[in-house]
C-alpha cells in the first residue's frame, strides 16, 4: 500500500528543491477536477479503511496521507460503488465517521472533522501573506488551517497564500521538513512567516545502486553530496568542485592542460597494473574515460582530461560516493575502486522558468618557483667554478691538499679563473625569464541558461553552456559547448517514460607538456632549467638557442610555435520506461549509448628543435569509441503491519564496448605553412597505424533488503559478471557482500536523549572485482616487422605478442567496514567514524618471456587498512 504518514513523509529539502513538491497537505476545495474524471470500482463490505486506501492506490495514481494518531484506518467500512468518481467513492466511504478529506493534485489529505459552527457567527476579515524558508525562497504547498476549523487553503508558486478568516484567530501553518507554527492575527493583516527546518521530518533520500534508499537506513558506507553544496565558479569539470566535499575521496590533478585529467581516488589505490578509478554513473549510465590521443611522438603528450568534463556541472543534482564493497557490489566487476554516482536535475511540475548566469574568473600564477635571475646566475655560476676547482685539485674536504698547496701546484697545470667578473655581475641586468614568457594570466568565461517546468503528466528540463577557459600557459585553452536534455513523461496511470540526452563538443588548444626530461621534456621543466643566461630569440640568425648543458632539451619559447589543437564529440543518451502494475511494484527497461569521436591534429615547426631536426612533424589521430548498454530491473518494495519494511531488486544488464584508432603522421616538409592539412607533401617515413577492439560484458544482479521496527537493517547482494576480457576458465566472477545496520537512537531507552538526533551502528563485508585491464588480456597478436638483409629491407609478419593464460582471472577486492552514524543536536552536527580493511588478491601484472613478449600473470595482494572520521555541520 503506498501510504504516506505525515509524520513520516519522504522528502528532499525544499529549499535545495525549490519547485519538486512530493505533496500537497491541504487544498481550498474538497474535491479536484481530475479526481471527478477518473473512475474507480470498489466493492467492500466491512472492512478496514485501509483496505479502501490500497484499492484507490491500485486503480488510479493518487496517493494518501493522514496522520496516524488522528485517523484510524483500521475501522471497517462498507462501500459498494461501480464506475464512480474518486469523489463519490470517498463520500461513501467516510460517510459514517469523523474522517473528512481534501483533494490536491493527485494527493487526499485525511484529517478529523471539526466543529467550525463557532466560525460562521465569528466577523470574518481577508489576510494575505507569503510563508519562505530562512533563505528567502518561497515554499509552495504550505498549509494554512485556521485553528480548530477545516478552514484553510495552499500557498501558490509563489509562496503566497490568501484566506477569508475570523478576526482574532490563530493560523496553523505546516509543511513537511519543517515545524509548525501557530501564527495569532494581529492588527496588520499581512503575515510573513519564516519557516525552519525540522531536522527529525527531513530525511534525505541517497541514490545507491539501481534506486535510492533513505540516509536513515543505509547500511554500507555512503557520502552524498548535492550540488547546491558546490562551489562551481569557474570549475571546468565537477570533479573539481568534489575537492574537500565528500570524505575518503583522494583528488588531484594530474595534467596542466586546461581541463586537465584528474586522480580521483576512493579510499586510495590498490591495484598494481589495472585501473585505480571509480566506476562513474551519470544518470544511470556508466560512463567510459575519454582521453585525446598521444601516439607515438612523446614530445607532444596533450595529457590526460577530466572524465567529467563533458559534463556541465551547472545541470548536477547530487554526487554519492560509494566506498565500501556492501554499496558497491552491486556493480560487481567494475566496482573494486568505489562507485561515483551522479544525477542530474530533472524538471519539475510548474510554469516554465527561465535562469541564465554568467561567471568570469581570473587566474594568476601566484606560486612561483624561486628561480635565479642572470646576476644571481652568475654569482652561483662563480661558486660552482670554484667548488670544482678545489674538488679537481683534491683541496679539503674533498682530499688532502691545502688551499695553498693547490694554488702553488694545480692538477694540470690550470689555475682558477672566475668565469665573471664583478663588473660584469653589475651590468648584467635580470636576464631571460622563462616563465614570464610562457605564461599570462588564465581567463575563464561561462554562460548558463536553464529552462525548467512541465505539467502533472510532463516535466522537462533543458540546459545549454558555453565554457571557455584561457590556460596560463599561452597557447593553451579550453573550450565546451553543452546542450542537455531530460524529459520525463507519465501516461496510463502506471507507465513513465524518460530520457536523458547529453551533447557536448570540447576544443583543445594543447600545449607541449612532454613525458621525460631532455629531448622529451615540457615547456614547464624546459623554462625551468633553461637558465636566465639563454637568450630566448636570436633575433639576427632567426633561430631560438638552447643551452647546451642540456642536451637536446628544446628552447620552451619555442614550443608556443607547435601548433596542437584536439576535438572531441560526444553524445551520451539513454531513455527507459518504468511500469508499476502493483504497488510497490516497479519494472523498469533502460537502453543507451554512449558515442565519442576524438580528433586530434599536431604540428611541430621547423623553428623547434624538433621540427629543425625532421624539418617539420605532423600527425593526425582519430579515436572512436562507442558504448551500448541494455539494462532490465525489477524492484518491489513493501511495509507489511508498519514494522517489517522489505526492499527487492533484481536485474540483468548487457553491454558492449567498440574502439577504434588511427593515426597518421610525415615529416621533412618543404613549409611549415601546410600544417597537417597536406600530409604528401611531406617526404619523411610516413605512419600509418590503425587499431580495433570490441569486448562485452553480460552481468545478473540481486539486491534484498529488510528493515525492522525502522531500528534493525539487513541487506544482501550478490553480482555475477562475464567479461570477454579474460580467459575461458575464468569468464564469470561473483561478488557477493552482506551488510547489518542498528538504529540505536530509535531504542525506547535513547528517546530520551534530546540532544542526539541519530545514532547507527552498521558492519558490512562485500567482495568487488577489476575488470579494467587491456582488451583480450589473455593473448593478444600483432605484426612485426624485422631486417632481412644488409640493405636494410624490412619484411612484415604476424606473430604472437602475448602468451594466453588459461587460468587469468579477476583480481578481486575483499572489504570489511565498521561504522557509527551521529547526529547531535537536530542534526545539526553529523558525522561519522568509520575502520574498513581492504585486500586486494589475484593482482594481474606482465611477465616478460623470451619467446613471447609478455604473458598476464596473477601476482600477490595487497592490504589496506584505514580509520577515518567525518564531521560536518549546518
Amino acid at each position: 500500500m503506498r501510504t504516506y504518514w505525515l509524520q513520516n513523509a519522504l522528502i528532499k529539502s525544499p529549499t535545495r528543491l525549490y519547485y519538486f513538491l512530493l505533496l500537497f497537505i491541504a487544498s481550498l476545495s474538497p474535491c479536484a477536477a481530475h479526481a471527478q474524471s477518473v473512475s474507480v470500482n470498489i466493492n467492500l463490505t466491512d472492512k478496514p479503511l485501509s483496505a479502501f486506501i490500497q484499492s484507490i492506490e491500485l486503480q488510479t495514481d493518487f496517493k494518501f496521507f493522514y496522520e496516524q494518531q488522528q485517523v484510524d484506518v483500521q475501522q471497517h467500512i462498507t462501500v459498494n460503488v461501480q464506475n464512480v468518481s474518486i469523489n463519490a467513492a470517498l463520500e461513501q466511504a467516510l460517510k459514517n465517521t469523523n474522517i473528512t478529506y481534501t483533494i490536491s493534485e493527485k494527493r487526499i489529505l485525511l484529517i478529523q472533522k471539526q466543529n467550525s459552527t463557532s466560525l460562521q457567527s465569528d466577523k470574518m476579515v481577508e489576510i494575505k501573506g507569503q510563508v519562505t524558508d530562512k533563505n528567502g525562497i518561497p515554499v509552495i504547498g504550505a498549509n494554512i488551517l485556521v485553528k480548530g476549523s477545516n478552514l484553510g487553503c495552499i500557498t501558490d508558486i509563489d509562496g503566497n497564500y490568501s484566506l477569508k478568516v475570523p478576526a482574532k484567530s490563530t493560523i496553523v501553518v505546516s509543511y513537511i521538513g519543517y515545524t509548525t507554527q501557530e501564527v495569532t492575527l494581529k492588527g496588520n493583516n499581512f503575515q510573513r512567516i519564516i519557516m525552519e527546518e525540522d531536522s527529525k521530518m527531513l530525511d534525505d533520500v541517497v541514490v545507491v545502486g539501481y534506486g535510492t534508499v533513505k540516509k536513515r537506513d543505509l547500511t554500507g558506507s555512503v557520502s552524498s553530496v548535492k550540488g547546491d553544496d558546490l562551489s562551481l565558479n569557474g570549475v571546468s569539470s565537477i570533479g573539481h568542485a568534489l575537492e574537500g566535499k565528500a570524505a575518503g575521496l583522494y583528488i588531484r590533478q594530474n595534467s596542466a592542460q586546461p581541463g586537465g585529467g584528474l586522480d580521483i581516488l576512493v579510499r586510495g589505490a590498490g591495484s598494481v597494473n589495472a585501473s585505480n578509478d571509480p566506476l562513474y554513473i551519470v544518470d544511470g549510465f556508466p560512463i567510459a574515460k575519454l582521453d585525446q590521443a598521444s601516439g607515438g611522438d612523446a614530445k607532444m603528450d596533450p595529457g590526460t582530461q577530466g572524465i567529467l568534463n563533458f559534463l556541465n556541472p551547472n545541470d548536477v543534482e547530487s554526487i554519492e560516493v560509494l566506498k565500501d564493497a556492501s554499496a558497491t557490489s552491486i556493480y560487481g566487476a567494475r566496482a573494486a575502486n568505489g562507485v561515483v554516482i551522479i544525477t542530474t536535475k530533472r524538471g519539475k511540475e510548474g510554469k516554465a522558468r527561465i535562469s541564465y548566469s554568467y561567471n568570469y574568473s581570473f587566474q594568476k600564477y601566484t606560486d612561483n618557483y624561486d628561480l635565479l635571475s642572470l646576476q644571481e646566475w652568475m654569482i652561483e655560476k662563480n661558486n660552482t667554478t670554484w667548488e670544482h676547482w678545489l674538488w679537481t685539485n683534491n683541496v679539503s674536504p674533498w682530499g688532502n691538499r691545502t688551499l695553498e698547496e693547490a694554488q702553488a701546484n694545480p692538477v694540470n697545470g690550470i689555475d682558477y679563473s672566475r668565469p665573471y667578473q664583478d663588473s660584469d655581475i653589475k651590468n648584467a641586468g635580470p636576464g631571460t625569464d622563462w616563465l614570464g614568457l610562457i605564461t599570462r594570466d588564465g581567463q575563464i568565461h561561462e554562460h548558463n541558461i536553464n529552462l525548467q517546468g512541465g505539467s502533472e503528466s510532463t516535466q522537462y528540463m533543458v540546459s545549454f553552456n558555453y565554457y571557455n577557459h584561457q590556460g596560463i600557459v599561452k597557447n593553451s585553452g579550453m573550450t565546451r559547448y553543452t546542450a542537455k536534455a531530460n524529459i520525463d513523461q507519465k501516461f496510463l496511470n502506471i507507465f513513465k517514460a524518460g530520457l536523458n540526452l547529453t551533447l557536448t563538443r570540447i576544443d583543445n588548444d594543447n600545449t607541449q607538456l612532454g613525458s621525460g626530461k631532455f629531448e622529451n621534456s615540457g615547456i614547464i621543466r624546459s623554462a625551468i632549467q633553461m637558465g636566465p643566461n639563454i637568450q630566448a630569440y636570436d633575433k639576427e640568425t632567426d633561430t631560438y638557442p638552447i643551452n647546451p648543458l642540456l642536451g637536446q632539451q628544446p628552447n620552451p619559447y619555442s614550443l608556443l610555435n607547435n601548433t596542437d589543437k584536439g576535438r572531441t564529440d560526444r553524445l551520451l543518451g539513454n531513455i527507459f520506461i518504468e511500469a508499476t502494475p502493483l504497488s510497490g511494484l516497479t519494472l523498469r527497461v533502460n537502453a543507451g549509448l554512449d558515442h565519442a569521436n576524438i580528433d586530434r591534429k599536431t604540428y611541430q615547426p621547423r623553428s623547434t628543435l624538433n621540427g629543425k631536426n625532421l624539418n617539420g612533424v605532423a600527425y593526425i589521430y582519430n579515436t572512436a569509441n562507442n558504448q551500448y548498454l541494455m539494462e532490465a530491473t525489477a524492484t518491489y518494495q513493501r511495509t507489511f503491519n508498519d514494522i517489517h519494511n522489505v526492499n527487492l531488486l533484481a536485474g540483468t544488464s548487457y553491454e558492449k564496448f567498440n574502439y577504434d584508432a588511427s593515426e597518421l603522421g610525415n615529416n621533412n616538409f618543404i613549409t611549415d605553412a601546410f600544417l597537417w592539412n597536406n600530409m604528401d607533401a611531406g617526404t619523411g617515413t610516413k605512419i600509418t597505424k590503425s587499431t580495433s577492439t570490441e569486448n562485452k560484458m553480460m552481468s545478473y544482479f540481486f539486491r534484498a533488503g529488510y528493515i525492522l521496527k525502522n531500528r534493525y537493517l539487513l541487506t544482501a547482494t550478490l553480482r555475477a559478471d562475464g567479461a570477454s576480457v579474460f580467459a575461458k576458465n575464468n569468464k564469470w566472477g561473483y561478488f557477493p557482500s552482506v551488510a547489518a545496520g542498528w538504529t540505536l537512537s530509535e531504542e525506547d531507552f535513547m528517546k530520551n536523549i534530546n540532544w542526539l538526533s541519530n545514532l547507527k551502528l552498521r558492519l558490512s563485508w562485500g567482495q568487488t572485482g577489476n575488470a579494467d585491464i587491456s582488451t583480450n588480456a589473455f593473448a593478444s597478436y600483432g605484426a612485426q616487422g624485422s631486417w632481412i638483409n644488409s640493405e636494410y629491407k624490412t619484411i612484415s609478419g604476424v606473430m604472437k605478442s602475448r602468451l594466453e593464460n588459461p587460468d587469468l582471472k579477476w583480481e578481486t577486492t575483499t572489504e570489511w567496514n565498521l561504522g557509527l552514524d551521529f547526529g547531535f543536536l537536530k542534526s545539526r552536527i553529523t558525522g561519522s567514524v568509520e575502520l574498513y580493511q581492504r585486500v586486494i588478491s589475484d593482482l594481474l601484472n606482465y611477465k616478460p618471456l623470451n619467446s613471447y613478449q609478455e604473458v598476464k600473470q596473477i601476482i600477490l595482494k595487497s592490504a589496506t587498512k584505514l580509520f577515518s572520521v567525518l564531521l560536518a555541520s549546518k
